[in-house]
């Protein structure tokens, strides 16, 4: 029980489930408050919606992929078919992500990192046509 929180019998509770592939909603009444065992009945079906975290990974993975493909791509860049996938799986994309919205990370550029990707990348590698300065590849907000 939560002294904080205040339920009374017929209060409706929203659920939210934001997982990896899928975020899940369900609406539920409380229709007993005591407070170490409340019951719950189900006031509406769960609903699961395609558009969990692994789908904001993939639209970055394609973000990144179309600028490679609109821009083409240095040497240290172009034998790497999996630069873009690498990129959104990186803990730099992944820590951006992770803290989007909130007042450490908003900010209007974002540069990740790409010499940790495994790829052969350096610190002193630019390609301004894809926004790449001194190893970091940048996306504004």
């Amino acid at each position: 029980s939560n002294p904080a929180l205040k339920l009374n019998a017929g209060d409706i509770l929203l659920v939210c489930n934001a997982g990896g592939a899928t975020t899940e909603i369900g609406l539920l009444e409380l229709f007993d408050s005591t407070p170490m065992q409340p019951s719950l009945r189900q006031v509406a079906a769960v609903v699961g919606v395609g558009n969990g975290s692994m789908n904001i990974d993939q639209s970055f993975q394609k973000l990144v992929q179309r600028k490679l493909d609109l821009y083409g791509s240095d040497a240290q860049i172009a034998n790497h078919q999996d630069f873009a996938m690498k990129l959104a799986r990186s803990r730099a994309f992944q820590s951006i992500k992770h803290s989007f919205g909130t007042d450490v990370e908003d900010i209007p550029e974002y540069r990740i990192a790409l010499d940790n990707l495994g790829l052969g990348i350096t610190r002193d590698f630019c390609q301004p046509a894809l926004r790449i300065d001194k190893g970091r590849m940048m996306f504004s907000r």
